[in-house]
């Protein structure tokens, strides 16, 4: 919703991390792990819509650094603000409905919620940092010793 590719998005903050909020292509192919032409479309598109500006070095006929423009800079800080938001409401339904028993451990693995490591990890239901719900955890390998005391202390057990 913000009109721009998440690789323009990285590209934007890569550019905002710099100290001097520049980068040369190279850096940018480099950090993006993207072919030159790919960068050069990327940049492009940025620049037309004024999110970045390329200025001559006087140093290096040769460079032309890019640089984060302010209107680039005010982007990013919206799509930090409307991530963080996103997620946060999209973690308090999930935990609303984690509670209610609408959704069960099995959804979310079917949902690709949990995945890779994570399938075989405690469901953390926030409440404060703190589990809110008495859970039941069969067949897991292993916890790490204040993960098991979080469970207990909450009322949940750990079955083989």
């Amino acid at each position: 919703n913000l009109g721009i590719s998440i690789p323009q998005l990285l590209t934007l903050k890569h550019l905002n991390e710099q100290p001097d909020y520049k980068s040369t292509m190279r850096r940018l192919r480099d950090f993006l792990s993207l072919n030159a032409s790919t960068v050069s479309g990327i940049v492009a598109r940025l620049e037309s819509k004024g999110y970045i500006a390329r200025l001559p070095d006087p140093n290096d006929k040769r460079s032309t650094p890019i640089v984060l423009t302010s209107k680039g800079n005010e982007l990013i800080k919206k799509s930090n603000e409307s991530l963080h938001e996103r997620i946060s409401k999209n973690l308090d339904r999930i935990s609303d409905k984690f509670d209610s028993g609408e959704v069960s451990r099995e959804t979310l693995l079917e949902k690709g919620l949990l995945s890779g490591r994570f399938k075989s990890l405690p469901i953390k239901v926030l409440g404060n940092g703190e589990f809110n719900k008495s859970l039941t955890f069969k067949g897991i390998a292993k916890f790490s010793k204040s993960a098991e005391e979080a469970i207990t202390k909450a009322g949940g057990k750990i079955e083989a």
